[in-house]
C-alpha cells in the first residue's frame, strides 16, 4: 500500500515516550522529534501534570450579555426611580404643609 501524499498532524509517541504525558495522549508535531502532549479536559501544562479548577474555566461575557445585563440594570434603576418619586410625591400631598404665623402659632393649611 502506498504512503499518502498528505502531512499528517501528528505522530503517536514511541514507547520510550509513551509514560511522558501524565494526563494526556503524547504525540510527535509534524515539524519536530520532541514529543508534546495533548491535555485532557481538567489537566493543562506541557506534559499535563497541572490540574485545572473548573472555576479557572470561565469564559468572556459576550457583547450580547454585556448589553443585556446593562438594559436590565438600566431599567430596574429606572423602576426604583420612579417608585421613589412615586412614594415622595403621595407622602407630600398626604401631610399638610405647616407654616407659622407671626402671632408665633402654627396653622395647617
Amino acid at each position: 500500500m502506498e504512503e499518502p501524499h498528505v502531512l499528517r498532524m501528528s505522530r503517536s509517541c514511541k514507547d520510550e515516550d509513551s509514560d511522558y504525558c501524565l494526563n494526556g495522549q503524547c504525540m510527535y508535531p509534524p515539524d519536530s522529534d520532541t514529543p508534546a502532549c495533548t491535555c485532557d479536559a481538567s489537566y493543562s501544562g506541557a506534559r499535563c501534570g497541572l490540574l485545572v479548577h473548573q472555576a479557572t474555566l470561565c469564559k468572556l461575557a459576550t457583547t450580547e450579555e454585556v448589553i443585556a445585563i446593562c438594559v436590565g440594570v438600566a431599567m430596574l434603576v429606572c423602576c426604583l426611580s420612579v417608585g421613589l418619586y412615586c412614594c415622595i410625591k403621595r407622602r407630600c400631598e398626604k401631610q399638610p404643609l405647616l407654616y407659622k404665623t407671626y402671632g408665633g402659632s402654627e396653622n395647617s393649611v
